[in-house]
């Protein structure tokens, strides 16, 4: 059975990768295509028609998470966003 330090070793000789935190996504945003994409401007467009520019808001999702708890995983080194899907 490994070490607690199995981790450390293994990055040592792996010097291409590093231990991130990862974001947690959900398996229905994973599977998004650019048809989806699209599909959701066209509709929005729809929606939208009739509706003054000052009637619509911007909101910041900065602190609101889908999945609390981030857990720590090796990625190969300079991901930007490593990311975990989720059920």
């Amino acid at each position: 059975m490994p070490g607690c330090d199995w981790v450390k070793s293994f990055l040592k000789r792996h010097p291409q990768l590093s231990q991130r935190i990862a974001q947690n996504i959900s398996h229905a945003r994973a599977a998004t295509d650019e048809e989806i994409i699209n599909n959701f401007f066209d509709n929005l467009e729809v929606e939208l028609e009739g509706i003054p520019a000052s009637n619509i808001w911007n909101y910041d999702e900065t602190n609101l998470v889908d999945h609390p708890g981030q857990t720590k995983i090796v990625t190969k080194r300079g991901t930007k966003y490593p990311e975990r899907i989720r059920n």
